[in-house]
């Protein structure tokens, strides 16, 4: 159970910006300011290896794992593939039952993230209404598939440092592509479903590569 709670309080972390990319953490003070022992502590940054969420440099610590161009290319074919996916299942479900209970989640998700934008609201509840969004698109195929993938609690990709990149979204605009997304599906517009994910997508891909690109050449 050490381990467990050892790993997510690692990943809030992580999220909440406290562990950063390009630094070097030591276990030893990490365990001290967590008041836990080194070794859960190992096995959850062992875990977090595994992940790719860290990389552990022997005798020195640990950092952020530094994804490359190619890891962030899969996820972002894979999340165009497998949203796309859910989009088509739910123009076909929405078409037999326009009262299906996915389509008032992601009402409630679009209503929450407006008045989210409208009120004094921190960047991470603003950022989690539009992972909620994608949580329930992904959810609506009912099947435990995306689970084992990993991708569900998170939307686009489940690799929480990648979301320190995400102050730089406008989410206004991601406001409007999760519109434009629930209107495919009540249209029974495969296209405008399917071209609506790939510019979303596409715009967050942008943003994280432009970010990306910023750091190594900091390195440089």
């Amino acid at each position: 159970m050490l381990k467990d709670d050892a790993y997510n309080a690692l990943i809030n972390m992580i999220w909440s910006g406290q562990i950063q990319a390009n630094k070097i953490y030591s276990v030893t003070k990490i365990a001290k300011d967590l008041n836990i022992s080194r070794t859960p502590l190992r096995d959850a940054l062992q875990r977090l290896s595994d992940e790719h969420h860290v990389d552990i440099l022997p005798s020195r610590g640990f950092c952020l794992h530094k994804l490359t161009e190619e890891e962030m290319k899969q996820r972002y074919h894979l999340s165009i593939c497998l949203e796309s996916y859910c989009v088509a299942c739910l123009i076909e479900k929405y078409k037999i039952d326009s009262n299906n209970p996915f389509i008032k989640k992601l009402e409630e998700c679009i209503k929450n993230m407006d008045e989210g934008l409208k009120r004094e609201s921190s960047f991470k509840e603003k950022y989690n209404f539009d992972n909620n969004f994608h949580k329930t698109l992904i959810d609506s195929l009912d099947d435990h598939f995306p689970d084992y993938l990993s991708l569900k609690e998170h939307g686009f990709i489940n690799i929480p440092e990648l979301h320190l990149y995400a102050k730089h979204l406008d989410m206004s605009k991601m406001l409007e592509y999760n519109k434009l997304t629930l209107k495919a599906v009540k249209e029974g517009n495969y296209e405008l479903g399917y071209k609506n994910l790939l510019n979303n997508a596409s715009y967050v891909f942008d943003i994280y590569m432009t970010e990306m690109s910023k750091e190594k050449s900091n390195e440089i």
